[in-house]
């Protein structure tokens, strides 16, 4: 009786591809991933990738200096560069950019607890938090 249940159990799985989407699903989740390292040359494209860029205000302009670089970023891109007229200016030692990869929120908080970040409003607080208000799901990462 036992392999009559195995056997109908099989071929339901077979016969319904959404089962048998979801074992493979399951499958891929488990399989081993490699740690990301970040760099300086890779910052800009690990930063482009980062959701809270991708939600950034359309007219959002955000100054990041490294120790040995600088950047704009805007909604969805980061480049090197100089910002013509940023929100926000944000030094970020360039020691703790190997650290991204084991999350960014915790990266930052990590750079403010030794202070050693360094953020400068061009704006006032109030202009700001009404501009970037569609970050306020990500508030506990700002927190600092």
């Amino acid at each position: 009786m036992s392999i009559f249940v195995i056997l109908v159990v099989l071929v339901v799985i077979i016969n319904n591809p959404k089962v048998y989407q979801s074992l493979n699903l399951q499958k891929e989740q488990m399989a081993i991933t490699l740690p990301v390292i970040i760099t300086e040359e890779t910052l800009p494209s690990y930063l482009s990738m980062n959701q809270i860029i991708q939600d950034l205000p359309a007219n959002a302009e955000i100054s990041l200096k490294t120790s040995l670089r600088e950047y704009v970023i805007t909604r969805g891109k980061v480049v090197e560069g100089r910002a013509a007229n940023p929100d926000v200016s944000v030094v970020f030692p360039s020691k703790y950019i190997p650290e991204l990869s084991n999350g960014f929120c915790s990266s930052l908080r990590e750079a403010y607890k030794n202070r050693e970040i360094e953020v400068i409003l061009h704006s006032s607080k109030v202009a700001l938090a009404w501009k970037y208000r569609s970050l306020s799901k990500y508030r506990e990462c700002f927190e600092l």
